[in-house]
């Protein structure tokens, strides 16, 4: 009688051990996939420009093989620009990278 006191003791702690196991697994599930949310809406509203600002550019010297671009910030409101600065455009002419 005894040995069977000690069989069920010990089936109904591995049970309850499960039953914690699972419940702790669920739960940390459901966590990281509510983080997961919460980063990917952080990553999607994340922009570099703020609500009330557009960017744009203006390409303001052309050359052959090249140009000069402008890219700007101007604010959406009253279209006063925040920032700009110019990039170099370096096109190399295609015929001198042949081997011919």
């Amino acid at each position: 009688m005894r040995n069977w006191l000690y069989l069920i003791i010990v089936v109904l702690t591995f049970f309850l051990a499960i039953v914690v196991v699972l419940n702790y697994q669920q739960r940390a599930i459901r966590e990281i996939e509510e983080n997961k949310g919460a980063q990917e809406n952080l990553v999607a509203h994340s922009a570099c420009l703020a609500d009330d600002e557009v960017a744009g550019y203006e390409i303001k010297k052309k050359e052959e093989g090249g140009g000069i671009a402008e890219i700007f910030i101007k604010n959406k409101k009253d279209n006063t620009e925040i920032f700009s600065f110019q990039i170099n455009i370096s096109n190399p002419d295609p015929r001198s990278l042949s081997p011919n």
